[in-house]
């Protein structure tokens, strides 16, 4: 019993010391063109400008992801934003109102820059259908802000 016990304390110090998995728990990033590449799943495209991102994870043993999201602030170029509003690729639906917004809880506060709200008359909102997927295009200048979350 006692060699079986110090084998696996001698296997759980070797994989924690050995590999590059990051331990369990919360983990952040705000480096820009990596939040952007996993919300949108591709490469900023030029003429887009990340205003702001941040991408939240909290992992379990091994580094697997159990529970993400992220905020993103982007000017769009126009190419990126005919893609995403208009061809409508994560099928996102229009709010109309206040009240079609649902009550939808994140799994974090936002930032402080994510500064939104469903006005809209200064915002185009949309939201997916299970409501996690968010995005709310400022009028005045186009300035897209976007928010998603899961849970495996």
């Amino acid at each position: 019993m006692k060699k079986t016990i110090a084998l696996a304390c001698c296997v759980f110090a070797c994989v924690f010391s050995c590999c590059s998995c990051p331990f369990p728990g919360p983990n952040n990033t705000t480096d820009k063109p990596y939040v952007f590449t996993k919300a949108f799943y591709l490469e900023p495209s030029e003429g887009t400008e990340i205003h702001h991102a941040l991408l939240w994870e909290f992992r379990l043993l091994f580094g697997v992801v159990d529970q993400w999201q992220w905020h993103i602030e982007l000017t769009p170029s126009p190419e990126f934003r005919e893609w995403l509003v208009e061809d409508n690729v994560f099928e996102l639906e229009p709010v109309l109102t206040a009240g079609y917004f649902g009550t939808v809880e994140d799994l974090n506060p936002a930032p402080d820059w994510f500064q939104v709200e469903v006005d809209t008359t200064r915002f185009n909102v949309y939201q997916s259908s299970d409501g996690r997927m968010r995005l709310f295009e400022r009028i005045s200048d186009g300035r897209i802000f976007m928010t998603d979350y899961g849970i495996q």
